[in-house]
């Protein structure tokens, strides 16, 4: 329970002290996010499976690691605009 209140009040204390933390923790939460929920899954499906999948299977996954690129970036973009 102390390591929580610790972590806590410095995690205050440095969320406080620097004028754009916001805006840092958003760009971190908008590339990891999208990252890991979009473009990982389809890319590692597409490593690991890629001699089993048919044309069609391929194209889609490369679809989705696309889209999930772009709206990674996007995202990230968005958050300094």
């Amino acid at each position: 329970a102390l390591i929580r209140v610790v972590l806590g009040l410095l995690v205050s204390v440095v969320a406080v002290s620097l004028p754009f933390f916001a805006q840092f923790v958003s760009f971190i939460g908008a590339f990891c996010s999208c990252f890991v929920s979009i473009v990982f899954p389809a890319a590692a499906y597409l490593s690991m499976f890629k001699h089993k999948l048919g044309y069609g299977s391929i194209l889609l996954h490369t679809g989705i690691v696309f889209f999930g690129a772009v709206a990674c970036i996007w995202g990230t973009v968005a958050v300094f605009i």
